[in-house]
């Protein structure tokens, strides 16, 4: 409260009275405790990718949504509306398409002694959620057609009311969905967590769905707290956190032709950077065998507080992501404060013990990389038969996989002729064909 100016000419303001404030805090504290504790405990993890040029800067892509998931799983172009509404137009926007983050598979598990019955939500207040499962009761942007009817375009959010944590005896019988296709979405289910049963609000369906997590995906508009850049030559990559908290249990990992190098940093603290010397591996010229990464990885996700099971399924979901795939990468664990600040978790009951372990992964571009794709797209604009079909092999080459569309965009963009842009184009199918599951919208967001 101000009340006059003071001796020195200004404004002099009163603290206000104390027993109000200590009554406000305690309303506040009571309000947090009115929350009821159940015996449970929830575990999550998940990974968030940004893909970054040699200068550092995160680039804004286009992850293939849905493609490597079980055909159980929903999506934004296969929504559950019979239970959430129509998603709106928001959702299946081009724009949604693209991000600097692909949040990849953060899966919450339960562990109860006996039945437990939890509502479930997780906000994403700079993003969108693209893929879950089991069906949702509600999410956001949608069009809420059991409640308001109106559109709720202010807030990205999916929940899951009323999910039945099953005790042991009630989930003898329960057959786990499965298409009989490869999916790493398996290998999460890999753990001693309580299986989960999900009913229909539908009135009229009596269908259930089971697993033994709640699963949902989605797409970021925000920078990784980690940037990292390369050297002319590329021989050093530098890490520079830009984040608020330190990161943990850093690997830079380079995997070439089977052969893989990996270096560790157990620690980089905010606005702190680390140099590492790259050596990049060659063929039969690994510094330690996939098994050894392997375990240390496991280690430094069960440190970071997940039980060693859900550690090593963690693991096995992304091994051939960041062990198997051709390309350098740093993967990292983010802080709880960043989680919290990113996806906001809202469990009732409360469990007595909650932990949430996120991977962060820096998918780097090297300029020898960008140079070759340049000199494929000048054999095409120029060369004979035999030349075309070397360029084209020379990409395939690059095993550049799922970040073969944002690494052909970031190496042309200086060039927006169109018939630049039409070779660039042709060299992407050739070396990439759009996956069935994703060709409409991989036409739609190409503009062809």
């Amino acid at each position: 409260m101000t009340i006059g100016p003071g001796p020195s000419g200004s404004m002099t303001r009163m603290k206000p009275p104390l027993l109000p404030v200590l009554m406000t805090a305690a309303a506040l504290s009571t309000h947090a405790a009115d929350k009821p504790i159940a015996d449970y405990v929830a575990h999550e993890w998940g990974t968030f990718t940004s893909l970054q040029g040699a200068d550092g800067e995160q680039i804004v892509w286009r992850p293939h949504i849905g493609a490597d998931l079980p055909s159980f799983v929903y999506t934004h172009t296969n929504p559950n509306s019979s239970e959430t509404g129509s998603l709106s137009a928001s959702m299946l926007a081009k724009r949604v398409q693209s991000a600097k983050q692909r949040m990849e598979t953060p899966v919450i598990y339960f562990y109860s002694p006996d039945d437990l019955t939890v509502d479930v939500e997780v906000a994403f207040p700079n993003g969108r959620n693209t893929e879950w499962y089991p069906r949702v009761s509600a999410m956001g942007p949608t069009l809420a057609l059991e409640t308001t009817g109106k559109a709720d375009s202010s807030r990205s959010f999916i929940r899951w009311d009323n999910v039945h944590v099953l005790g042991a005896k009630a989930a003898r019988a329960v057959r786990l969905p499965d298409d009989r296709s490869r999916s790493h979405y398996y290998a999460a289910r890999e753990t001693d967590s309580n299986l989960l049963r999900f009913d229909s609000r539908k009135p009229g369906d009596e269908r259930s769905e089971f697993d033994k997590f709640l699963f949902y995906r989605g797409l970021g508009h925000f920078d990784a707290p980690l940037n990292c850049t390369l050297n002319s030559d590329e021989t050093m990559v530098t890490i520079q956190n830009n984040g608020q908290e330190a990161l943990t249990h850093l690997f830079l990992i380079e995997v070439r032709n089977g052969a893989i190098r990996f270096e560790r940093l157990a620690v980089l603290k905010p606005r702190a950077n680390h140099t590492f010397r790259r050596v990049a591996p060659k063929a039969g010229r690994s510094n330690a065998s996939f098994e050894t990464i392997k375990a240390q990885l496991a280690d430094a996700l069960t440190e970071s507080g997940l039980y060693r099971k859900e550690a090593e399924a963690m693991v096995k979901t992304w091994r051939d992501s960041w062990l198997e795939e051709d390309g350098l990468r740093v993967l990292y664990v983010l802080s709880d404060e960043w989680t919290e600040r990113t996806l906001p978790l809202n469990l009732n009951p409360r469990p007595k013990d909650l932990k949430r372990v996120m991977v962060g992964r820096a998918e780097m571009i090297l300029p020898s990389t960008e140079w070759r794709i340049t000199r494929s797209i000048a054999l095409l604009a120029d060369g004979n038969a035999g030349q075309k079909k070397q360029a084209v092999a020379e990409v395939k080459a690059l095993r550049l996989g799922r970040f073969l569309e944002p690494v052909l965009r970031k190496t042309t963009a200086w060039n927006t002729s169109p018939e630049f842009q039409r070779l660039t184009y042709e060299l992407q199918i050739a070396v990439q064909p759009p996956v069935k599951r994703n060709a409409a919208l991989f036409f739609q967001a190409t503009g062809n």
